[in-house]
């Protein structure tokens, strides 16, 4: 809604999915049209139509634990792989 929003844009949205492989399909069977991340588009039908924006656009991912508590080490390892796989795209 942002990249929308900055665009002046103001989309008539009907459905609001947040499942990647539903909201390939939806667009695949022609019902919408959707601004998703590339890497969802690893998984998109050959035949699906994708465009790319004339200007690059980020988005910020979190990670979240309890409050004073220590993460594992599966948790800290997780982070780590996490890290490394960000700084590779």
């Amino acid at each position: 809604m942002r990249i929308l929003s900055e665009h002046k844009i103001n989309p008539n949205v009907i459905y609001e999915l947040s499942v990647d492989q539903a909201i390939l399909t939806m667009v695949k069977e022609n019902l919408g049209i959707s601004i998703v991340p590339k890497s969802i588009l690893r998984h998109a039908p050959a035949d699906l139509v994708q465009k790319n924006f004339s200007e690059h656009y980020a988005r910020s991912v979190g990670i979240a634990y309890k409050r004073n508590t220590s993460p594992s080490p599966a948790a800290i390892k997780f982070v780590e792989i996490c890290k490394s796989f960000a700084s590779y795209l």
